[in-house]
């Protein structure tokens, strides 16, 4: 009697039948099965005289062992979070046909590969939504999948509980948590269970702010606050002034230098008076007036940017304004920028034509 990896030999019953060692049954007989039935292993041997003997036995399949090495990565943004997770699975035993995870809430499946995967189906259950993942056939061994899950934003919160990718075909699964907040955010540990923090610097990661866990068992549980960091900004500013007969013409550089988080659009206050406005900049995507904002002379207009943008930044504005003929005196305003924490800067005048 002989099985192969997948059954297992549970009891015999062999009243009349002699029992021999495994050693003395010629091994010749198994050499052209075990082509055929991969592992074919000698599981019991008998030597028998009388042909009417019964042998009863029962037999059952091996369930497959599958562990899991995961290296989960959770990025935190205004606009999304996105998981990450690079699965190493291994499947002894016996093979399969399929793995599956319980969709987190609020998540939805960016992309899922691996060099074994058929394709995936969602399917919705009293557990929530189970997405399975379609082997190409009976598979084992070490296997690798790539699984990307995104969901909506998390503000500022607290308690927030980071989302689990969890296998559930797996008998044991083990791997790290990387949490990356946008700039920005700031996290704080509330509890933690079943998981233990590390120093991602360790691990090469210089970025600050990034937490990182090593999970000891599932499920786990974690709790953070996010809290949002308030940018700070220094402006400083060359505002250059030409004036002849007709008109006043400005030319104004705006050198920002933005810490703690990034901005993705800019404030600025402009002369009632101005025409032609205009601002030029990197990722300056466009910019137009504030209505019902006018204050001492000033009128508010919002620069948007096509992303955020951190550190030095440079802007540049444009505008005129009209002079009355024969003027004798003229008023120049500066432009002044909203929430930022200190401004500065420097203004020249230049006269042209037989102006003086």
């Amino acid at each position: 009697m002989a099985t192969g990896n997948e059954v297992q030999l549970d009891t015999v019953a062999a009243d009349r039948l002699s029992p021999i060692n495994l050693e003395d049954f010629p091994s010749e007989v198994l050499t052209p099965l075990q082509a055929q039935l991969p592992g074919l292993t000698l599981r019991r041997a008998f030597r028998y005289s009388d042909t009417t003997a019964i042998a009863l036995l029962k037999a059952s399949a091996v369930e497959p062992d599958v562990r899991v090495e995961n290296q989960q990565t959770i990025s935190l943004g205004e606009d999304r979070t996105v998981l990450a997770a690079n699965a190493a699975v291994t499947i002894t035993r016996a093979g399969i046909f399929r793995l599956s995870f319980v969709m987190p809430e609020g998540y939805d499946v960016e992309a899922i590969s691996g060099p074994v995967l058929s394709h995936w189906t969602e399917l919705k259950t009293d557990a929530g939504r189970v997405i399975t993942l379609h082997l190409s056939g009976k598979t084992d061994g070490e296997q690798q999948f790539a699984i990307s899950l995104v969901g909506r934003a998390s503000r500022k919160t607290n308690g927030w509980a980071p989302p689990q990718l969890i296998l559930r075909e797996a008998s044991k699964q083990r791997g790290t948590v990387l949490i990356v907040p946008e700039q920005g955010m700031r996290l704080q540990v509330v509890s933690r269970d079943a998981v233990t923090q590390l120093d991602p610097q360790k691990s090469g990661i210089r970025q600050k702010g990034v937490l990182a866990f090593r999970i000891l068992q599932t499920p786990w549980k974690l709790a953070l606050d996010i809290e949002q960091v308030d940018p700070w900004v220094q402006l400083t500013s060359l505002e250059h002034a030409t004036i002849n007969e007709a008109q006043v013409k400005i030319i104004a550089n705006l050198q920002y230098q933005i810490e703690n988080t990034g901005l993705k659009s800019l404030r600025l206050f402009i002369p009632t008076n101005a025409e032609g406005v205009r601002f030029q900049g990197d990722q300056v995507a466009d910019f137009l007036q504030i209505p019902g904002s006018i204050t001492h002379g000033l009128q508010a207009w919002e620069v948007k940017l096509h992303r955020r943008v951190i550190g030095s930044y440079l802007l540049r504005a444009t505008y005129q304004f009209a002079l009355p003929e024969n003027a004798r005196e003229t008023i120049l305003r500066g432009i002044q920028a909203a929430d930022v924490n200190l401004q500065r800067g420097f203004v020249t005048v230049q006269a042209a034509g037989r102006l003086q």
